[in-house]
């Protein structure tokens, strides 16, 4: 029985204007059960639902500020650059506001940012690495 009106609970969702017609068959299919029976369930399932996303969400903000975290110690760490286009106090309070929402534009935002800032600090460690090798092949 709950698996089936999980599938009803799920038709509901989609289309709420559906839910009189939906609950209305599955007790003409199953006349042991009751209105308020059948309502109990659906509430249930959407207990469980939204129980399941709260758990969700608290893990992935706990995530998301760990994230926060490991940016800014990484970025605390690399030197100051004139060559990127973002500054780290730029990206820090980029990580911080997607630390604190989950709107996907500041996260693709702060993704572009910290590709700027990887692909600059790589260039200049390959480039000191060049000019480091050709000193030593000169001596």
């Amino acid at each position: 029985m709950y698996d089936d009106l999980k599938d009803i609970y799920n038709e509901i969702v989609n289309d709420p204007d559906l839910f009189e017609e939906l609950v209305n068959g599955y007790l003409d299919e199953h006349p042991n059960s009751s209105h308020e029976e059948m309502n109990a369930y659906i509430v249930k399932i959407a207990a469980d639902e939204l129980s399941q996303e709260a758990d969700s969400d608290k893990k992935k903000r706990q995530t998301d500020m760990a994230r926060d975290r490991v940016i800014s110690k990484a970025l605390n760490n690399l030197p100051g650059s004139g060559d990127t286009k973002v500054t780290k106090t730029d990206i820090k309070t980029a990580s911080l506001k997607v630390s604190n929402s989950s709107i996907g534009h500041d996260k693709e935002m702060l993704a572009d940012m910290l590709r700027d800032c990887s692909t600059s600090h790589s260039s200049k460690i390959k480039k000191r690495r060049d000019a480091s090798d050709s000193i030593r092949q000169g001596i």
